[in-house]
């Protein structure tokens, strides 16, 4: 008989919870550093990878074929604004002057927490992916609770796949980070087969 493959069952698997999926932006703190703080205080960070297809049928096959050729990716958000919060107070900015370009663009990074291991001493590393964003805002001040504010961050880069450096072993802990650079590898080409293989 052959020996099941415990990696397919979900049997005593724990779930990833949403909230063990981290995001992070890149911001200077107040000694012109760039570090990458934790996005709070927002309710809504939901990814669309609003895939491009080519869909054609051959006309000796009954059924069409569909490939997938590319990404429009984006992520739309909702936050309330805090003051001195780097975060909220930065992509307000964008929103209320009205930036472009270069000036409405962002980088984020997508922490697993899940990944979270002890490199050395108070070190800690966890798989993430890095990318730019442009600032696309929509709403503000659509309530009287609090200010709040929403749109869509939209890619205008490639994905990374980088390793991020926090100091503890628990997640709530990592209110900013960085990443090792020299960890860091491109994900264009994670479905690709090596020529040397």
């Amino acid at each position: 008989m052959a020996i099941l493959d415990t990696s397919i069952d979900i049997k005593n698997k724990d779930m990833v919870k949403r909230s063990e999926v981290v995001a992070f932006m890149g911001v200077s703190n107040s000694s012109g550093e760039k570090i990458y703080a934790r996005m709070k205080g927002f309710t809504e960070l939901t990814t669309n990878k609003n895939p491009k297809e080519y869909g054609r049928q051959y006309v000796d096959e009954e059924s069409e074929r569909t490939s997938t050729t590319g990404y429009a990716s984006s992520i739309s958000y909702a936050f309330d604004k805090y003051k001195g919060n780097l975060v909220t107070e930065a992509l307000a900015r964008i929103a209320d002057m009205e930036l472009t370009g270069e000036e409405a663009t962002v980088e984020l990074l997508l922490v697993d927490m899940t990944t979270i291991s002890q490199s050395s001493g108070n070190n800690y590393t966890a798989e993430a992916m890095r990318r730019e964003f442009s600032v696309s805002p929509s709403t503000s001040g659509n309530t009287t609770d609090c200010m709040t504010y929403s749109g869509d961050l939209k890619a205008c880069g490639e994905i990374e796949k980088v390793t991020a450096t926090g100091s503890s072993l628990k997640p709530s802990k990592w209110l900013q980070c960085k990443v090792m650079e020299s960890a860091s590898a491109s994900y264009m080409n994670a479905g690709s087969t090596s020529d040397s293989e």
